[in-house]
């Protein structure tokens, strides 16, 4: 079973659709890939650079021919692989336009760094 990696924010659903014979279209699939890279907790703690979602090989197989899909792979946001580990990382975008802010992101923009009050 392939594993997805990816350094997007949000998780993604890719949907497939069908026309009915009365020309209505309907969703009758949705292929789920978790988020949540580079995103903060409530102390201000990024979570994982990268993000892991183990699919079917069937689903794969369809995942394969999304257009969404094939755009975020080639736009280096998804990495798709047989094993899972640090190393799947490599090579991705390291994160995407929605991540959060960090205190130190504000200063490298050369902004003045925020005060925090961080909960025990």
């Amino acid at each position: 079973m392939p594993y997805i990696t990816t350094t997007a924010s949000c998780g993604t659903d890719y949907t497939l659709y069908h026309t009915t014979d009365a020309g209505v279209t309907v969703a009758y699939k949705t292929i789920s890939i978790k988020g949540g890279a580079n995103c903060l907790d409530k102390k201000l703690y990024a979570t994982p650079n990268s993000v892991v979602t183990k699919v079917s090989d069937e689903d794969y197989e369809i995942l394969k021919n999304h257009p969404e899909f094939i755009r975020h792979v080639k736009n280096g946001f998804i990495k798709v692989t047989k094993v899972m580990k640090e190393e799947n990382n490599k090579g991705l975008v390291a994160e995407d336009a929605s991540a959060q802010l960090t205190p130190e992101k504000y200063t490298k923009r050369g902004k003045k760094k925020p005060i925090v009050k961080l909960e025990d």
